[in-house]
């Protein structure tokens, strides 16, 4: 009973410092994954916030791309952003998720890239631009990336 009792706090502990590290920050509802082909875009691209056309069209690095690879899925700049994030992990069965958060107090936004995978005794090299369309983005907040592996 006594040793239930410890594990009991330590959980409650644990999910207290978890919670609170975005503490202040809402869950920015109506984002959601954007397909492109990312044998046609530009290579060496870490990490993007793009809010007009000119900057999508630049995905795709020069105009040999956009002749010979898939036209452009349209955006309604306007209405939307288009974030990425291009990240590595090695392990079998590696699933990326998304979630953005919004702090209006501190005009911050929190883009969270989580990383899962099953174990296994041999892991396989998995890629993702983790592109996510939003809502359109307050252009006075700052965006941070975050990558929980």
């Amino acid at each position: 009973m006594k040793n239930f009792i410890l594990l009991l706090i330590v959980i409650i502990g644990l999910g207290t410092i978890f919670s609170c590290k975005n503490s202040g920050y809402k869950k920015v509802s109506g984002i959601s994954d954007f397909d492109i082909k990312t044998l046609c875009i530009a290579n060496n691209i870490g990490q993007l916030v793009i809010n007009d056309m000119a900057s999508y069209r630049a995905l795709y690095g020069n105009p040999y791309n956009l002749q010979h690879c898939d036209s452009l899925a349209y955006i309604d700049f306007s209405q939307h952003t288009l974030l990425l994030k291009y990240t590595e992990y090695t392990g079998c069965d590696v699933k990326f998720s998304h979630s953005l958060l919004v702090n209006d107090k501190d005009k911050e936004y929190r883009f969270i890239i989580d990383i899962s995978s099953s174990s296994c005794s041999w892991g396989l090299l998995s890629s993702s631009y983790n592109f996510v369309l939003t809502p359109k983005l307050n252009s006075n907040y700052q965006i941070n990336f975050i990558v929980n592996k």
